[in-house]
């Protein structure tokens, strides 16, 4: 990779020739000069990439010479690289990696993987596989695209080329030379003294390179009722048409003033201003700088639109993650608050069976032989039990002799309500463990099902089932209505339970009053067909 610098002038302004230098005897030559490379290639590209191609190869073979030391080649799916080191220390590295092509990291331009010119260039590098030092450098100096190759591909390869006759030309006499070298430098020296190259090639786009006529670092007049042939490059100055150019005119890093002068083709600006009106280009004014920048700006955009969209999806899954795992843990809680007042409740029924199995067995065979009297009587009792309550309370006020009973009654009669509803609850369950055994499930027959405390504890837990599998429903996300409506179901279950089994308690005056169909508990059997004795 060179770098082209101005030629000197001498004292009336005419361009010499460039200077070389030679530092070593043998090996491969190069001019002294290294050359500036383009960030990038545009569609059109095929003219000028000819050109700085031959003009470099045209350049005096006396120049400073340097050998090839090294060369790798990297071939894999996605890229395909070549890099020469010299011995004077510089390289080349030349990489067309994801659909870009770069040189020396800076961007070249742009290609289809698997493309024509990604084949053409797999295929120069599988051919210069187990070449080295000499062979390597004639080989790479001398190789052209395919003819063949057209558009946007043809370009990309034409400037790769460019590259290598620029870096290998010294000491390979190559085939190819121009008639025009002096103008063919010239657009070299234009290219080299621009800032934005991306820009400057993406100017050339579609445009004959040979039939520009080339102005470096001057100011240049087209005087009235004169006309030029073909197109004007001007770089680093001021072009003022007063006449007529039948042809495109490009100016970089300049000014370009049309005034009362006509351009029959189209003015493209590279980081330079108009002055004036533009009424006398037919083919209108282009700010190629400014749409390199739009296209920026938009790529921007896109790309910060896709990270925000990135941001959002990413943030949205790790509040679903969040709001699962908090779901989860409501679930988990749930179920150990569930877990406490089964194992709260079971000791108060364990209780209850051991100091009060008489009563609660009256209680049991109340429930089964008159259910739904009982739950009628429950509902009732419940909903009378607040009225009572504040009634006794103001009955005992009223009274003197009251008062000290009214310090028994407001701790002792809601305790005489939590009792009966236990006993109740207890009765219930003594129902529902049977109901459960009788499915037949043999895991269950693990416990004795002969003992009252068992199928009473069987029963209170299967009245808890429903609330804890309604809570784990609930976690999944198609599924949590169904969760919902089965703890609603064992909510109302439960409560049903409750005043059923406290119908049964106040109909048997706590299990002390059998009526004729709630017989004491010693009574119970096969024969009084009320099932086993417990």
């Amino acid at each position: 990779m060179y770098r082209c610098s101005d030629p000197d002038r001498d004292a009336r302004g005419v361009r010499l020739t460039p200077r070389h230098t030679t530092v070593a005897a043998g090996g491969v030559r190069a001019p002294m000069e290294p050359a500036m490379c383009p960030r990038g290639l545009v569609h059109g590209l095929l003219g000028v990439a000819a050109v700085l191609c031959a003009a470099f190869v045209a350049m005096p073979a006396g120049g400073q010479e340097r050998e090839i030391v090294a060369n790798q080649i990297e071939v894999s799916r996605d890229q395909a690289s070549l890099r020469l080191e010299f011995s004077d220390g510089e390289h080349l590295a030349i990489t067309f990696s994801g659909g870009r092509a770069s040189v020396n990291g800076e961007s070249l331009g742009s290609y289809q993987p698997d493309g024509a010119a990604d084949r053409e260039w797999r295929g120069l590098l599988s051919r210069v596989l187990s070449l080295s030092n000499g062979p390597l450098a004639e080989a790479l100096a001398r190789w052209q695209p395919d003819p063949g190759l057209s558009g946007a591909e043809r370009n990309l390869l034409a400037a790769v080329s460019g590259y290598f006759a620029g870096a290998l030309g010294g000491s390979v006499q190559a085939d190819a030379r121009v008639s025009d070298g002096g103008g063919s430098q010239e657009l070299v020296q234009a290219m080299a003294r621009s800032d934005d190259k991306e820009a400057f090639v993406r100017a050339l786009d579609g445009i004959d390179a040979g039939s520009l006529t080339v102005l470096v670092g001057r100011d240049h007049l087209v005087r009235a009722g004169t006309q030029v042939e073909g197109g004007i490059l001007l770089v680093d100055g001021e072009l003022d048409v007063r006449g007529r150019v039948r042809g495109d005119v490009i100016v970089v890093d300049g000014t370009l003033a049309v005034g009362s002068g006509r351009i029959d083709g189209e003015a493209r600006l590279v980081d330079s201003r108009l002055r004036g009106a533009a009424d006398g280009v037919r083919g209108g004014v282009a700010d190629v700088s400014e749409r390199i920048r739009a296209e920026e700006r938009r790529d921007v955009e896109r790309i910060r639109a896709e990270v925000q969209r990135e941001v959002v999806r990413s943030l949205q899954s790790s509040r679903d993650g969040s709001r699962f795992g908090q779901r989860v843990s409501r679930a988990s809680q749930f179920t150990f608050d569930i877990l406490v007042t089964f194992v709260v409740t079971g000791l108060l029924a364990w209780l209850a069976t051991g100091l009060a199995g008489r009563r609660v067995g009256v209680v049991v065979r109340a429930i089964s032989h008159q259910p739904a009297r009982s739950a009628v009587v429950g509902l009732a009792g419940g909903f009378a039990a607040g009225p009572a309550y504040l009634i006794g309370i103001a009955v005992l006020v009223a009274t003197m002799l009251g008062i000290p009973l009214l310090i028994a009654w407001v701790p002792l009669f809601p305790l005489a309500v939590l009792a009966a509803a236990l006993v109740g609850l207890v009765g219930v369950s003594e129902h529902v463990g049977r109901w459960v055994l009788r499915r037949g499930y043999r895991w269950l027959n693990r416990g004795d099902p002969g003992q009252p405390s068992y199928v009473r504890l069987l029963g209170l837990g299967t009245m808890f089932i429903p609330w804890v599998a309604g809570s784990w429903l609930q976690v999944l996300p198609l599924t949590g209505w169904v969760g919902s409506i089965l703890q609603a179901a064992g909510t109302m279950g439960f409560l049903l339970a409750l005043a059923t089994g406290f119908g049964a308690v106040i109909l048997t005056r706590g299990g002390v009053r059998p009526t004729g169909w709630a017989v004491p508990y010693d009574d119970f059997g096969d024969d009084q067909g009320g099932g086993d004795r417990w």
